[in-house]
C-alpha cells in the first residue's frame, strides 16, 4: 500500500514539475486569460484603435499601405483573419483564438516581433489597446 502511496505522490510531483517547466512563452508575451472579459466587439472596440493609430497615419489606410495590409473600415477584418502576412508567408496576421501566435499582436505587443518591426513605427498602443485587440483574437477573432 506504500509504495502505491508513493507511486502516486512521486506521479503528482513529477506532474506539477512539468507543468510549471513547461510555463513560459519563450521571451515571448503570453495572452492573459480572457475568462470573466467582456465580448470584444471589432466593430465598436477594435476597428476605432485601427482608424487611430494605422489607417489614419497614411501607413494602413489606402490601396499603397504598407505590407499591403488596409486597416481602414469596411476593409480590415477582411485583410486581418487567417490571412497571411505578404512579408513572411509562415505567419497569420490572425489567427482567431490564438493571439500568441498571431502576427499582428506579435507586432503590436513585441519590441521585436517575428517580422518587421513593432507597430505603430515611432510609438506604442496603451497596455489597454493591446489587451482589446489581444481577447478580440482569443474570442475568436469575431466580425461583430
Amino acid at each position: 500500500m506504500k509504495t502505491i502511496g508513493r507511486f502516486f505522490a512521486a506521479l503528482f510531483a513529477g506532474g506539477a514539475v512539468l507543468m510549471i517547466g513547461g510555463c513560459g512563452g519563450g521571451g515571448r508575451p503570453v495572452p492573459g486569460p480572457t475568462q470573466g472579459t467582456r465580448q470584444v466587439s471589432f466593430r465598436q472596440d477594435v476597428q476605432p484603435i485601427f482608424n487611430r493609430s494605422c489607417a489614419a497615419a497614411r501607413c494602413h489606410g489606402s490601396e499603397d499601405a504598407q505590407a499591403g495590409l488596409i486597416l481602414s473600415a469596411d476593409v480590415s477584418y477582411g485583410q486581418l483573419v487567417n490571412i497571411r502576412s505578404t512579408q513572411n508567408r509562415d505567419y497569420i496576421r490572425v489567427i482567431p483564438g490564438n493571439a500568441a501566435n498571431s502576427l499582428l499582436y506579435r507586432k503590436l505587443a513585441e519590441d521585436r516581433p517575428p517580422v518587421g518591426v513593432k507597430m505603430p513605427p515611432g510609438g506604442s498602443l496603451s497596455d489597454s489597446e493591446i489587451a482589446l485587440i489581444r481577447d478580440w483574437i482569443n474570442q475568436g477573432a469575431l466580425n461583430n
